[in-house]
């Protein structure tokens, strides 16, 4: 099978979001190569100060686009209860009261309803989230915010 070598020069890259997917990427194939089922060719030939070279198969980019985006199921905040088609409130798994301070300044309770629902794992953020417990935590919420609201911006697309 053939293999691509892609070396990329951070001058090079025209703005600091390339920057940091550049560093993405490093920290996605250095998790990648401590799992036993690895397919393809996937690897950091070369990391310097100054950029880093891959080396790249079909096989292999496959492998780290599973990775990147493997699901499992999850609960889901909304600020919402969810509603059936006759308009009766589905029951969430649990809810969830917080204070919430308003721009003026004012402080309520806010009720958080969560839902099951398939959500990006992220279990290569899961050993660098100092915050994490069991399969979750703030960096990996972060992350899997980001990627949810890219991929499905539209709640009627569940």
């Amino acid at each position: 099978m053939t293999t691509i070598s892609l070396k990329y020069t951070l001058r090079d890259l025209p703005s600091s979001q390339h920057r940091a997917g550049l560093a993405g990427l490093v920290e996605i194939l250095k998790w990648r190569e401590q799992l036993s089922s690895k397919k393809g060719v996937a690897k950091i030939v070369q990391i310097e100060r100054t950029g880093a070279e891959f080396e790249f198969d079909e096989a292999g980019i496959a492998d780290v686009f599973d990775i990147v985006y493997a699901a499992a199921e999850g609960p889901r905040q909304e600020a919402k209860p969810r509603k059936n088609d006759a308009g009766d409130i589905k029951p969430p798994l649990y809810t969830e009261e917080r204070e919430v301070v308003s721009k003026t300044g004012k402080t309520s309770i806010k009720t958080y309803y969560f839902y099951p629902e398939v959500v990006p794992h992220g279990a290569f953020l899961l050993h660098r989230d100092p915050s994490r417990s069991d399969s979750n935590g703030l960096w990996v919420k972060l992350w899997r915010d980001f990627t949810w609201s890219i991929m499905r911006g539209v709640p009627a697309t569940r």
